[in-house]
C-alpha cells in the first residue's frame, strides 16, 4: 500500500548518505560536480 512512500524515503535517505560521502571525500570538488550533473540532466531534458 505504501509503496511509494518507501521507496521516496529510500531515495531521500541514500541521497543524504551520499552527500555525507561526497563532503567527508572532496569537501571542494563535490558542488562543481553536483552542478556540472544537475547542468547534464536539464540538458537532456532539453534534447
Amino acid at each position: 500500500m505504501y509503496f511509494e512512500e518507501i521507496a521516496v524515503l529510500l531515495i531521500f535517505i541514500s541521497l543524504c548518505a551520499g552527500g555525507h560521502f561526497l563532503i567527508k571525500r572532496a569537501n571542494k570538488d563535490w558542488k562543481k560536480q553536483i552542478a556540472k550533473d544537475f547542468l547534464s540532466i536539464l540538458t537532456d531534458e532539453e534534447n
